[in-house]
């Protein structure tokens, strides 16, 4: 009938809807697995065409793809409420070190013979265990493993005190051996062998020692032999005084500093009578010292930074100078040439050099400012005698090879002479220090140079 074919007829659409909705729904199930939208795309167009009810299989693409996106912001909202919330932060709580440890567990230690126990090596251990291998020997290891196997140790004295005192005597006379040879390498290294800070150097060694470094503005070295080689008190007030004399007016590469910390040292190493009179001499001496020091960086930069003219019409220097001869060996007579063409006033405000004032005396290649390296190596010092005419005593007085370099009649052989320091009011400064301070003599007859003791005291208690 025709009512029943009608039923048959929807019946199978139905079905066919049916079909294609569950083959729409495991092709969206398949697609969220893979998590790719765009392969889920091409698959569905690769796919055969269905040749029924084309214009619902286009439909129902546009269904797959809004149940893809529904489902997987489902997925995605469960996942976010599955998720365990973070805990909430905790306050910090102040704990002092004594609760810390109070709230240690306590626990039983026994140390039996099979216990290891690993000990902290420091850079010094020489040492090696099975553990170690040679990489961890320390640089004193390998320096004294280089030299023999001797080790830094210092050694100790022998219980013979006849051996100790040759010992004594052996080094005091190697250190004299190299001042006479003018060898600084081999006295340093004397000097500096701790087996020899065993022992003590002699005044009369310690002064030519002291000499021969403060002159060469060796203040370092000076410093580190009074510190490690000299006894307290080993000097006299006088020694001092000569040692200090020879403050040098080219102090190269040294510094003021240096030179102060060893004129500490030196006033340790001088014998005073009284605590107040070490600290006087200290005190007086060190301050003239920096003044006298000061002074001569002073004329330093004067010399490396003004022009010849400036310097000649100041009366502070001679130019294109020859040196002669003078009538006692120790002399040398200046036959100054043409000074630039620069007059100079005799005037009483024009003081310029005068007897008794320091000189140094360098090349002269042109009225142009000297530089600091020809300074400090070519500077020599002398003293002026006499200015009419101008007369010059060389401070090394003893070495004739100088002598006959400065004098050799050759073509070039001209010089510069430029005012120094004044080392003439260091010297009388220093000697009235040590005119104060220094121990009274032994002797009976009172020095009219030296004040009265009760005066020397009031002087050296301030």
């Amino acid at each position: 009938t025709p009512s029943t074919t009608f039923e048959s007829i929807d019946h199978d659409s139905e079905t066919q809807k049916l079909s294609e909705s569950m083959a729409a729904a495991a092709l969206g199930d398949f697609d969220m697995d893979m998590g790719e939208e765009k392969k889920e795309l091409t698959l569905l167009e690769e796919s055969p065409p269905l040749d029924v009810h084309s214009n619902v299989n286009g439909n129902d693409k546009k269904d797959k793809t809004s149940k893809s996106k529904s489902r997987k912001k489902k997925r995605s909202k469960e996942a976010a409420e599955a998720a365990p919330a973070p805990p909430p932060e905790e306050e910090p709580i102040d704990i002092t070190a004594t609760d810390a440890i109070k709230a240690l567990p306590g626990q039983e230690v026994s140390i039996t013979a099979n216990t290891t126990v690993h000990i902290r090596r420091s850079e010094s251990t020489t040492s090696l265990t099975k553990e170690e291998g040679p990489s961890k020997l320390s640089a004193s290891a390998l320096a004294a493993k280089k030299k023999g196997g001797k080790s830094k140790k210092k050694k100790v004295l022998s219980k013979d005190d006849a051996a100790n005192q040759r010992a004594a005597k052996v080094f005091n006379r190697s250190v004299r051996l190299c001042v006479e040879r003018s060898d600084p390498d081999a006295m340093r290294e004397i000097l500096h062998d701790k087996h020899n800070h065993n022992f003590a150097l002699d005044k009369t060694v310690l002064e030519t020692v002291m000499k021969a470094y403060v002159m060469a503005a060796m203040f370092e070295d000076a410093l580190y032999c009074l510190r490690n080689c000299t006894l307290p008190g080993t000097l006299s007030a006088i020694q001092t005084e000569r040692i200090l004399t020879c403050l040098p007016q080219n102090l190269r590469n040294s510094s003021a500093y240096t030179a102060a910390d060893m004129i500490n040292a030196l006033c340790i190493a001088t014998e005073f009578d009284s605590p107040t009179s070490r600290t006087y001499f200290l005190r007086i001496v060190r301050g003239i010292a920096l003044e006298f020091l000061e002074e001569v960086m002073s004329a330093r930069d004067r010399i490396c930074s003004a022009p010849c003219e400036r310097l000649v019409r100041a009366s502070v220097c001679v130019v294109d100078a020859r040196l002669k001869r003078g009538k006692k060996a120790s002399e040398l007579l200046v036959d100054a040439g043409e000074q630039l063409g620069v007059f100079v006033p005799d005037s009483i405000d024009n003081r310029g050099i005068q007897a008794g004032d320091a000189v140094s005396l360098l090349p002269y290649a042109g009225p142009y400012p000297m530089s600091a390296e020809s300074l400090d190596r070519n500077m020599i010092e002398a003293t002026v005698t006499n200015t009419n005419p101008m007369v010059l005593r060389l401070q090394d007085k003893t070495n004739a090879s100088l002598h006959a370099m400065l004098t050799e009649a050759v073509e070039g052989n001209v010089y510069r002479i430029d005012k120094l320091a004044n080392r003439m009011g260091f010297n009388r400064q220093l000697a009235a220090a040590v005119a104060i301070a220094s121990p009274m003599p032994e002797s009976s007859g009172r020095d009219n140079r030296r004040p009265s003791p009760g005066l020397r005291k009031a002087v050296t208690a301030m």
